[in-house]
């Protein structure tokens, strides 16, 4: 088991890094956020609670492993203006095993899973009526060339 996961899009429903969204400003990593593990990473991690925009996972943002951030930018930077995390943790076990708490709920993943299905559903079908366009294109091609040839003999 590892504090992060090692990335920063959503570990739960795949949805890309910027759907993952702060939910409030950068902030010195507190006992509350890493439990046991607070004395490893209290000087060193600057944080921000996050959560996953298209399932509503919940996350702890990794904004900066440095205290230098916090010494020089102070904690009032705005969130919503481009400040990036490096990694995210599950927001209640500070690991990369999310809590129950952590999980949206099992009519979200369904709801995901069939916009997913649906979306992809179109797309083949888009595919298949080009690939049906092309092949009716052949065969009238086919079938001129048949009556050129047809028209020598």
């Amino acid at each position: 088991m590892s504090r992060n996961l090692g990335r920063t899009d959503c570990a739960v429903c795949d949805a890309g890094h910027d759907d993952i969204a702060l939910c409030e400003q950068p902030r010195p990593i507190t006992e509350r956020d890493a439990g046991r593990y607070y004395a490893e990473y209290k000087d060193r991690l600057i944080v921000a609670n996050a959560e996953c925009t298209t399932c509503g996972a919940k996350y702890l943002a990794w904004i900066s492993i440095h205290r230098t951030v916090i010494d020089r930018q102070g904690t009032n930077f705005d969130n919503s203006f481009g400040v990036r995390f490096c990694d995210i943790s599950f927001r209640s076990t500070f690991n990369d095993e999310p809590g129950p708490d952590d999980l949206p709920s099992l009519t979200k993943l369904r709801e995901i899973e069939m916009k997913r299905w649906t979306s992809r559903a179109h797309e083949l079908t888009d595919q298949l009526d080009e690939v049906r366009e092309r092949l009716d294109a052949h065969v009238a091609e086919l079938g001129s060339l048949r009556s050129r040839w047809e028209s020598y003999l």
